[in-house]
């Protein structure tokens, strides 16, 4: 499968089917410099992302056991774990069993990103926010020039009230590789948050 699915729902949270974890389908060629929605070119610094390595054992993946070598079938057997994964998220709505495969896949390849980016977009449709904090940042940790998981983190603290922190993921969302929808949906919120703040300093 190829290409992206979006919750239908007021939230535009993004889950990623196969296909959306390669750079080359959601991120830059180069790791140094991007493209903005102007079509001018800008330097882009990684994003600072200081989190422990994501291990089993730990509270967001639950208990478990080391990660293992994975060979050319496991992989192929995890990637079909994902698509599982999508469809009971996004065609039966069971987010906790999407949630559970996710988990199992992580625990498996802590560093796919797909399974990443999907379990902390899960975890952010139930409101489980600190959770997808955790998982969102872990995702650009492997792949830091993800636009749509930049900008569901910008949604995410946008939601939790952290301003800063939301404008700075929707703008760099808008510098990265984006689709049109990322780059629309981007460019509508981060408008929103700047009426917000000035709303809020006009109450001061």
């Amino acid at each position: 499968m190829n290409g992206q699915d979006n919750f239908s729902d007021e939230s535009s949270i993004v889950i990623f089917m196969s296909g959306d974890c390669c750079p080359q389908s959601d991120g830059l060629n180069s790791k140094s410099a991007g493209t903005s929605h102007d079509g001018s070119s800008r330097r882009l610094a990684s994003p600072r992302i200081l989190l422990p390595a994501m291990t089993k054992g730990e509270g967001v993946l639950g208990p478990g056991q080391g990660v293992p070598q994975l060979q050319g079938g496991h992989r192929m057997e995890l990637e079909a774990m994902c698509d599982h994964a999508h469809r009971l998220a996004t065609v039966y709505k069971d987010f906790d069993s999407a949630i559970l495969t996710y988990i199992e896949v992580i625990r498996e390849d802590v560093s796919h990103v797909r399974a990443l980016a999907n379990l902390g977009a899960l975890y952010h449709k139930k409101g489980e926010l600190s959770n997808a904090r955790v998982v969102y940042l872990r995702a650009l940790q492997e792949e830091p020039y993800r636009s749509k998981t930049t900008y569901n983190l910008g949604r995410l603290e946008h939601e939790s009230g952290h301003h800063d922190a939301a404008r700075d993921m929707y703008e760099r969302a808008l510098l990265l590789d984006c689709d049109d929808i990322t780059r629309c949906n981007s460019l509508a919120y981060l408008g929103l948050l700047q009426q917000e703040i000035f709303c809020d300093s006009e109450k001061a």
